[in-house]
């Protein structure tokens, strides 16, 4: 089921990613802006993960997946509500923490519901069947 979502998941923000840098430009941003906003997202999507392996251990990957992906999609107002450009580096800068607090929650269910023998191909299945949806956005097919 966690594949099915991340690809649904995948649609949708492979129709909306590939304007954001559009998005911040059109709300005053420079170039600049853009390299920031990124720079910013990946270093604290990056930092998290030393912390989110043992908080999955202490409150349970399901808990943390399920409250973490409700705060994403909230996180998401403030993309469609932002008045300027620094309010989309705060979305993308809670954005990212949230990932990096849910990334190893999602791969410790999947790593847990499978026998070992089998894991190493299901974390393979999990990683790349959502990028086989996400062809079904109608960017990918232009």
């Amino acid at each position: 089921m966690l594949t099915v979502t991340t690809g649904i998941w995948n649609i949708a923000s492979n129709l909306a990613d590939p304007y954001f840098s559009l998005y911040i430009l059109a709300l005053g941003g420079s170039y600049f802006d853009i390299g920031l906003t990124s720079a910013i997202g990946n270093l604290l999507m990056i930092i998290p993960l030393v912390f989110a392996g043992s908080l999955t251990d202490v409150i349970g990957r399901k808990r943390l997946v399920v409250g973490f992906g409700y705060a994403l999609a909230v996180t998401y107002i403030i993309y469609a509500q932002a008045p300027s450009w620094q309010f989309l580096l705060l979305g993308q800068a809670a954005t990212s923490l949230i990932h990096g607090f849910r990334s190893p929650a999602f791969s410790s269910i999947v790593a847990d519901s499978t026998r070992s023998e089998n894991r190493a191909f299901s974390i393979a299945l999990w990683q790349r069947i959502p990028q086989a949806i996400r062809l079904a956005s109608p960017l990918e097919v232009i």
